[in-house]
């Protein structure tokens, strides 16, 4: 959906226990954290907001087993994970 709301809203995931997101400023992606499908812990994904592909980040980044503990932030150039 274009920023300024023009566009009808699109569900980009299912079924991922997604908690949250940010967007990479420099691949112009999304880094959603998700428990996937009975998982038991959070990682982070990538999804392209444009067709909604996701993939795994290379390395894999672990958030933990804790379900509940999933904040992060992306530093404005998109380098560095907080």
């Amino acid at each position: 959906m274009p920023a300024d709301g023009r566009g009808p809203a699109v569900q980009r995931t299912r079924g991922a226990y997604a908690q949250r997101l940010r967007m990479e400023p420099g691949r112009g992606t999304l880094l959603v954290s998700e428990g996937g499908a009975g998982a038991g812990r959070l990682v982070l994904r990538e999804v392209s907001p444009i067709d909604g592909t996701d993939s795994e980040l290379v390395p894999p980044v672990l958030l933990g087993d804790n379900l509940e503990l999933y904040d992060f932030d992306v530093s404005p150039d998109g380098r560095y994970l907080r």
